[in-house]
């Protein structure tokens, strides 16, 4: 007779933080969503949102208790690698406690402010951090970290699941190239000065599951030209960026990109193509899913 005991299947971890808000309270529909792909969720409720989400209703979809000034389960003392933390509508002093270190005199206070200790275990423990806001009250200067993306939610109720269904899907394809492609790297080379677009394609380069490698060679430094280059364990990719397009030479290991007014240009060994800017996929996801396809190319 067979054994009815079934192989312990261990789920991913993803860590939702809600803040006393409407879109808070939608925000359980993502913890619902997120159980229903499978995926392990704990919960933090942050200020007050106690007052208005029920902790009650959190445990009955995730299994697990939040994590709240009143209460502290017992997974927060279980060592916990999340590849992603979501944050609904967080205060502008949460926010930037997650963007900065926290200040130490504070650090220092006996009476140490439970969002300081929310903060530190979210970045610490999340490969990963989405920051959900109506308004973006961070400035641009302060999302250079291509770990942590603010993204700008619907006021209309019945925009927000669209916003909630994309984070699904970009989490699932993250997730998956992480544990898929360990082995893929990148790194930059030369002179960015000009290139407007590095941080839009480290951020898709990160969410497509490539690593930051530093270059090996100190001379690397002083080229002029700018470049990225990706490489598996086999084999490596140059990408010329605004080179000259009268002195282009690309081959199988060698390619160059272009800024185009609807995307970006890329001319390979085979063709040029374009890759274009929808608000679904931009143009540097499609990049970054291209140089995976094209490493493990023969």
């Amino acid at each position: 007779m067979k054994s009815q005991k079934k192989k312990n299947k261990k789920n991913i971890s993803i860590l939702i933080a809600f803040n006393k808000s409407i879109a808070s309270i939608q925000g359980i529909e993502l913890a619902m969503l997120f159980c229903r792909a499978g995926f392990s969720v704990k919960t933090i409720l942050l200020d007050n949102a106690e007052e208005i989400i029920s902790s009650e209703i959190l445990r009955d979809i995730t299994g697990h208790s939040p994590w709240s000034k009143s209460y502290k389960p017992n997974w927060v003392k279980t060592v916990i690698k999340y590849p992603l933390c979501v944050i609904i509508e967080p205060s502008e002093e949460f926010q930037k406690s997650i963007f900065y270190e926290n200040d130490k005199d504070n650090q220092n206070n006996s009476e140490i402010n439970n969002n300081d200790i929310f903060s530190n275990y979210i970045k610490e423990n999340c490969e990963s951090i989405k920051i959900l806001q109506k308004i973006e009250s961070i400035e641009n200067v302060y999302k250079d970290d291509i770990r942590k993306q603010i993204i700008t939610i619907s006021d209309n109720p019945l925009k927000i699941r669209a916003s909630f269904e994309k984070i699904i899907s970009e989490a699932v394809r993250f997730i998956a190239s992480k544990s898929l492609e360990d082995n893929i790297s990148y790194c930059f080379k030369g002179d960015f000065s000009k290139i407007d677009y590095r941080n839009e394609l480290e951020k898709a380069l990160f969410n497509a599951g490539f690593s930051f490698k530093s270059p090996n060679d100190e001379n690397d430094k002083e080229q002029i030209e700018p470049k990225v280059i990706v490489t598996n364990n086999t084999k490596e990719i140059e990408i010329i960026l605004e080179s000259p397009q009268d002195n282009i030479s690309p081959s199988q290991n060698k390619i160059y990109i272009f800024k185009h007014k609807n995307g970006l240009l890329l001319t390979d060994f085979i063709e040029t193509r374009l890759f274009p800017d929808f608000s679904c996929q931009s143009c540097y996801l499609r990049l970054a899913e291209y140089l995976k396809v094209a490493l493990n190319r023969q």
